[in-house]
């Protein structure tokens, strides 16, 4: 805030009374500050005035008092009781930034105000024109599209065209780009309305129903399917990997391990693991080495993680660490639920990419090795965007099932996640459906 004939305020009167397209950095000194300039009016006497000036000072802004003793007291008495707003002091009104940006908007063509106004200007002047050529007109259509158009702006054109140029026949479209916004259904309406045009449901470009298995079915088929190949008495190890939460896996797998028992395997030789596809190795850590370690009264573990190399630099989206980052935070929690000091469970880099993903480690007090076990994320590797394939390509975590009996593969192949599936179905849809509508 500025006022006064202080060098500032001398500063900012030079910027308003520099006349267009004067290089600010050249003023000198009070230059412009007396001079006669439409930008610096004369102030009655007891008469004050507010004035933003943009960019006064480098990028910052400056608000200018003007008038008199008399008047840029009741001016900074106004602009202390009011601003931000012009009126009322409330936030139910508004702020001088928004009708700002309110005109702003205007000038820039952006409201639906400012749209109609220009358009009315050159309907006006079209109509003048023909109006002084002394034309017959039998009919007359105007059109007028805006983002939101006023209800009563149809008849409104409608009135000036058949008043100015009397045709047999006038014909009036307006249009709505915007016809306001609704968030809900509820009642009452608390969503916002347009001030000109009710809310109106569109109607949607493309409408299509798909049916997608769930994943869990399609693994509970597969299984079933497999278990043909399973001979009576043989170990059995079954592991799967969805995208579900830990209630949901906990129900497959008991509906797996039921679906093996009916085909005749031994429960007491038969493992059925059901991990989460999304961050696997947390998964593995949690749902099946802390079980594990529950009674080893381990007091020391050692997580080694492979190195997310690129060799072939077939991305720029890699990062080295992402093994281990997928683990947060893995340490936290087994710390709580083993009892281990945080400080002794350690994570450990491989120097290679070559072998598993994950490698676990768990130490007695005595330092003897009680739990070893390592574990392989299941991935694929895909274009990073399906328009433009070559662009870059990543690689992702995805679903899988490996059943195992008697030392053979039944079954061994990736199982996409629901919202894989899903994803891969319609991602195209839409493209090709608004490039058809475009």
């Amino acid at each position: 805030m500025i006022a006064g004939d202080s060098p500032l305020a001398t500063h900012v009167k030079d910027l308003l009374g520099a006349p267009g397209g004067m290089d600010t950095e050249k003023i000198l000194q009070g230059q412009y500050a007396e001079a006669k300039s439409p930008e610096i009016s004369v102030l009655k006497p007891g008469e004050g005035e507010l004035r933003v000036i943009d960019r006064a000072f480098g990028k910052s802004p400056a608000l200018l008092i003007r008038g008199d003793e008399q008047g840029a007291a009741t001016a900074a008495a106004y602009a202390s009781q009011h601003l931000p707003f012009l009126w009322e002091p409330s936030k139910k009104f508004a702020s001088v930034e928004e009708i700002r940006g309110d005109l702003k908007r205007f000038f820039a063509l952006r409201s639906g105000v400012g749209q109609t106004s220009v358009a009315l200007f050159h309907l006006d002047r079209w109509i003048s024109e023909l109006a002084t050529s002394n034309a017959n007109l039998s009919s007359v259509t105007a059109e007028l599209d805006s983002d939101e158009a006023d209800p009563r702006l149809a008849a409104f054109i409608r009135s000036e065209i058949e008043n100015r140029l009397h045709p047999e026949h006038a014909e009036v479209k307006t249009g709505s780009l915007h016809a306001g916004k609704k968030c809900c259904d509820v009642d009452p309406p608390l969503h916002y309305n347009s001030q000109v045009a009710s809310f109106k449901q569109a109607e949607p470009t493309f409408a299509e129903d798909l049916v997608i298995p769930w994943e869990g079915r399609r693994l509970r088929e597969a299984v079933e399917k497999a278990t043909s190949g399973i001979t009576r008495g043989e170990a059995v190890m079954l592991e799967a990997r969805v995208s579900e939460g830990p209630q949901v896996r906990a129900k497959l797998r008991d509906q797996l391990l039921d679906k093996l028992k009916a085909a005749g395997t031994d429960p007491q030789r038969t493992e059925v693991k059901v991990l989460s596809a999304y961050k696997q190795g947390y998964s593995w850590l949690v749902d099946d080495v802390e079980p594990a370690l529950k009674d080893q009264h381990a007091t020391a573990i050692k997580i080694e993680f492979a190195p997310y190399k690129d060799p072939e630099k077939l991305s720029s989206l890699r990062s080295v660490s992402r093994w281990v980052q997928e683990l947060y935070p893995v340490d936290e929690v087994l710390a709580r639920d083993l009892g281990v000091p945080l400080k002794s469970i350690q994570f450990l880099e491989m120097p290679d990419d070559k072998g598993p993903t994950y490698r676990v480690r768990a130490y007695a007090a005595d330092g003897h090795e009680v739990l070893s076990r390592e574990f392989s994320v299941s991935t694929f590797v895909q274009p990073y965007s399906a328009e433009f394939s070559h662009y870059d390509r990543v690689t992702v975590a995805t679903g899988w099932v490996r059943l195992i009996s008697g030392g053979k593969k039944l079954l061994d192949e990736r199982y996409p996640p629901t919202w894989k599936s899903f994803g891969s179905i319609i991602k195209p849809r839409p493209c090709r459906a608004c490039s058809t509508s475009c």
